[in-house]
C-alpha cells in the first residue's frame, strides 16, 4: 500500500506501517525542522544548551543550572550577544568555571581588552616559542621556504614565522 511522505509528498511503499517519510534525506530535514522548531518556541533553553555547548567544548567547567543562568541573565536576556553594545558572559580573570560566583555581564569590546595580554614573547600566556628559540631562529642564514619549513618544524603558523624572519614580531629579542 502505497503512502505519501509528509515531508516532501512523494509516494512511497513504507517499509513499516508506521513510516511516514519516504527517505533518509526526508527524516534529517524533519529532525532539522523539528530542532529549529524546537528552538523558536524555546529561546532561552536553547540559548542556554548553545553557551553550555560552547564552554564544553573550549573545556570551561559549567556549574549554570538552567534556572541560574535565566535568572543570572534576568532583564539583560535580550540584550546578549556579540553585536555592538550587547552583553557576553565574562568570567574574573578569564579562568575557572562558568559559575554564578565567577562570572559578570560586559560588552565584547570589554571583554577583549580584559583578556588580551600587553605581554611579549614567552610572557604572552599563548605563546609557542621561547626566546632561546627565536634566537635560535634568528642566528642562522636565511634561504628561499625558511617561513614555511622553520614554522612546521617550531609548530606555529607561517604567516607568524615570516614575521618574526621579518622582525616584525618578537622585534624585543636580540
Amino acid at each position: 500500500m502505497a503512502k505519501t511522505c509528509k515531508l516532501c509528498g512523494n509516494e512511497f511503499e513504507p517499509a513499516r506501517r508506521n513510516n511516514r517519510l519516504c527517505s533518509e534525506a526526508c527524516k534529517r530535514a524533519a529532525a532539522v525542522r523539528r530542532a529549529k522548531r524546537w528552538q523558536a518556541d524555546n529561546p532561552k533553553k536553547a540559548a542556554y544548551n548553545y553557551q553550555k555547548a560552547a564552554a564544553n567544548r573550549r573545556g570551561i567547567e559549567w556549574c549554570f543550572s538552567f534556572d541560574e543562568w535565566v535568572e543570572w541573565w534576568g532583564s539583560d536576556f535580550d540584550r546578549r550577544g556579540s553585536f555592538a553594545g550587547g552583553l557576553v558572559m565574562a568570567r574574573f580573570g578569564d579562568s575557572g568555571p562558568y559559575s554564578v560566583e565567577n562570572c559578570y555581564k560586559c560588552t565584547m569590546a570589554e571583554n577583549s581588552s580584559v583578556t588580551i595580554s600587553k605581554a611579549k614573547g614567552e610572557r604572552q600566556h599563548l605563546s609557542k616559542l621561547t626566546e632561546a628559540d627565536v634566537r635560535q631562529i634568528l642566528s642562522k642564514p636565511r634561504v628561499h621556504g625558511d617561513g614555511k619549513r622553520l614554522a612546521e618544524k617550531y609548530g606555529v603558523a607561517t604567516s607568524t614565522m615570516c614575521k618574526i624572519l621579518r622582525r616584525e614580531m618578537w622585534e624585543h629579542v636580540a
